[in-house]
Parts: C-alpha cells; structure tokens; sequence
C-alpha cells in the first residue's frame, strides 16, 4: 500500500476549541476532578463509561484523537475513515466514536 499522506495524531492547537465546544454543548461536565463526556445508549449490552477528556488540565489520549478527527474533518473532509487497531483498543475508539457524532464533529 501506498500513502499520499502520513500523518500521526493532532495534538495541542485544537483541544481547546474541542473542550470549550463540548462545553457549549452540554456534552462534558466535570466529575472527580476530570472532564467528562457521557457515551451511554439505551440499546447499548454493556455498559460504557464515560470519556475522561481531562485531568489535572492535561489533555488525555482520547482528547488528541477527537482533535485529529476535527484536523482532519477541517482539511480533508473524508468520506470514510479507517483504523486499524489491537482489539484491546475497542473500548477507545467505541468511545472516541461516539464522543465524535454525539458532538457532530462527524
């Protein structure tokens, strides 16, 4: 496979406009100290916590991911996207995912 592009993870120049619109939206909230963004569905079989987005004021993994997604809504605007992961990174990307269409970044 050939790449036009090779880029890794986005990482500080757009989590504050990410933060401050989650907040705008109603979608995070502080709990215990971190920046929270429930990811619950109802038809959901298992349950899923919420996305820790801060602590501390630091940024957190999957913070830089949603911000690579807007950098990459903003300069590409894919038709698709795909990851290719470990199986353990499920729970991560289940939740970067949802946080992503719940906030309408996609």
């Amino acid at each position: 496979i050939d790449f036009d592009l090779w880029k890794g993870e986005v990482m500080s120049a757009y989590i504050p406009g990410l933060i401050q619109d989650l907040i705008d939206k109603k979608l995070a909230y502080e709990s215990q100290g971190a920046l929270v963004v429930d990811i619950s569905k109802e038809d959901d079989t298992k349950e899923l916590p919420h996305v820790s987005l801060e602590a501390d004021g630091a940024a957190l993994y999957a913070t830089s991911d949603l911000a690579t997604i807007i950098q990459r809504e903003q300069d590409y605007k894919p038709n698709h996207y795909i990851y290719v992961a470990d199986k353990r990174q499920e729970l991560h990307f289940t939740q970067v995912f949802r946080v992503s269409k719940k906030a309408n970044i996609v």
